[in-house]
């Protein structure tokens, strides 16, 4: 019979036994190996057990390495969010500033037509009123021509008196001589008389000319005499090897005065201007309005670029003193372009047209300020 030892042997060693079964075994051959088998049993046990806890930490590593790739994925991904972001961001900004620039040009535009409109307007005033004072002068010529053929056949007239006068006044009576002294008389008032309707005749042909080269609302010279300025100082300059500049300047939201207080006020406003323009150059200089609210300032034989920045800049500070106007101080800024004689153009067309495209370079940048022609 087994003892209760070799019976929980056997159980571990996998043998079925029954309670009251007896299985008969060598003593001492039986009990080596039922441990042996133990121990082998075991060791597979530990190896299996072993295996398994391997297998676990693979899973687990493999586990951990999984969730660190998925951390940094998220990390990767929540990059690419904060990347998208941005690049959101600076697309509105983008956007943003596309609106801002395309307003500024809608309204650079708008004044643009605006200024063409009044350019057009006045042009047409101006060729109205110059076709009015042509007329007026081809009239007044015609008068002053009749004038001096009236008083050529009066002077014939009268030397023919005197002339008749001298070959009888030995036989004429002192009523006679009497009536030849009123004929001088008469003669000489003629005479006065037509050298005062010269005088005033020359007097009107003044001032016609005068009104067809100067500005009717600021009394500037107007586009037609700075062109034959600016023409001459240009034969001047190449001829003595100097340099000349060209100050092309606009008031800044000037159609804004005009809009909101009215025409009537814009023509003061224009006034105050051109008196503060002429204040800030030389007596040599020429200042004009070139129509609406652009003026141009000519100055002629300067030595480098230095003078004419320096001229712009006391423009500038000047037009920024209010300007008093039938009880409204306003403020009243303005955008200047400035090129150079040969250095920009070569001829007054050519100068004149740069200088304008370096004004609108400081409206782009801002306003209230001057730029030098740049053709880049």
């Amino acid at each position: 019979m087994m003892s209760k030892k070799e019976r929980r042997v056997w159980k571990v060693a996998g043998q079925p036994l029954e309670e009251d079964k007896s299985v008969p075994f060598p003593d001492g051959a039986g009990k080596i190996l039922a441990e042996r088998e133990v121990v082998v049993i075991a060791d597979k046990q530990a190896a299996f057990s072993r295996e398994e806890d391997a297998k676990q930490r693979e899973v687990t590593a493999n586990q951990r390495e999984e969730a660190a790739d998925q951390r940094e994925e998220a990390a990767d991904q929540r990059e690419q969010i904060a990347d998208q972001r941005e690049e959101i961001a600076n697309q509105r900004e983008e956007i943003a500033n596309q609106r801002e620039e395309i307003a500024g040009q809608r309204e650079e535009a708008a004044d643009q037509r605006q200024k063409t409109t009044d350019r057009r307007q006045e042009a047409a005033l101006q060729r109205e009123v110059t076709a009015d004072r042509r007329q007026v002068t081809a009239d007044r010529r015609e008068d002053t021509a009749d004038q001096r053929e009236e008083i050529a056949d009066q002077r014939e007239e009268i030397a023919n008196q005197r002339e008749e006068a001298a070959s009888v006044q030995a036989t004429f009576s002192e009523s006679t001589q009497a009536q030849l002294r009123e004929v001088n008389e008469r003669l000489v008032v003629t005479a006065i008389n037509a050298q005062k309707m010269t005088e005033a005749a020359e007097l009107t042909a003044e001032r016609i000319s005068h009104i067809a080269e100067h500005d009717f609302l600021t009394g500037l010279p107007n586009r037609a005499l700075l062109t034959d300025r600016l023409a001459q100082s240009i034969e001047l300059a190449q001829r003595h090897g100097k340099k000349l500049a060209l100050i092309y300047l606009d008031l800044d939201h000037f159609k804004h005065i005009n809009d909101s207080l009215g025409h009537e006020i814009g023509d003061k406003v224009l006034q105050s201007a051109a008196t503060r323009l002429q204040t800030c150059v030389r007596l040599s200089d020429t200042v004009s309005r070139q129509g609406g609210d652009e003026f141009v300032v000519l100055l002629p034989e300067v030595e480098d670029v230095q003078e004419a920045v320096v001229t712009a800049k006391k423009l500038i500070e000047a037009m920024a003193q209010p300007h008093l106007v039938t009880g409204h101080e306003l403020r009243v800024t303005i955008s200047i372009g400035i090129s150079i004689y040969p250095d920009d153009g070569q001829d007054s067309e050519t100068v004149v047209r740069n200088a304008d495209t370096a004004m609108y370079q400081a409206k782009k940048t801002g306003r209230n300020t001057y730029q030098l022609f740049n053709p880049k």
